[in-house]
């Protein structure tokens, strides 16, 4: 579960900077930030370990993206790592419960509810690192106006989470209705 929630946080990550680098605003800032999306579901279907996955995962990358020193480069990939994790706990029950039981809990207004609070932590927590990076080392990377920046990155992770976990619902809603149909429904 550990190595498969790092390889899937890298392929996400990665692929949303290629395939979304038109909506960057600051660097690793995007107005539409898909792997939000995975962050949750990885933290609900695998919990501490998906959460500890995506954190191994933020922390390879993390240097090459913000060259901070070594307090900002340890914290900033727990906030990625955990903030879901974080949010499941909080959103859905502090209890110790399984994968199965957080998923039976979980209906549409969970899991916007989950999505909000975990966009809120992670955006918090990094706009809270960058500001006691100084103004130097914030202007050095590109983060000048700290509310700016929270305020696109919130936008662009619960954007990217909404659409990647509520968009296959949608293809299936749409596309699934037209394959139910009986013979004598016609073409």
């Amino acid at each position: 579960m550990l190595a498969l929630s790092l390889l899937l946080w890298l392929l996400s990550w990665h692929a949303n900077a290629w395939a979304f680098s038109f909506a960057e605003v600051d660097p690793g800032v995007s107005l539409l930030f898909l792997p939000h999306g995975m962050r949750v579901l990885l933290s609900l279907l695998f919990g501490f370990w998906g959460a500890s996955g995506i954190a191994m995962a933020s922390l390879l990358f993390h240097r090459n993206l913000w060259s901070d020193g070594p307090w900002a480069s340890m914290i900033t990939p727990l906030i990625s790592g955990y903030c879901a994790w974080f949010a499941m706990k909080i959103s859905l029950g502090l209890g110790n419960h399984s994968g199965d039981r957080r998923l039976e809990k979980l209906d549409s207004r969970s899991l916007i509810g989950l999505i909000c609070l975990s966009a809120l932590i992670n955006s918090l927590g990094h706009a809270l690192i960058l500001s006691t990076l100084g103004t130097q080392a914030a202007e050095a990377h590109g983060h000048v106006n700290l509310s700016s920046t929270f305020a696109a990155m919130f936008t662009g992770e619960l954007l990217g989470a909404l659409i990647m976990l509520y968009a296959p619902r949608m293809i299936i809603m749409v596309f699934g209705s037209k394959t139910k149909r009986g013979p004598s429904d016609g073409p």
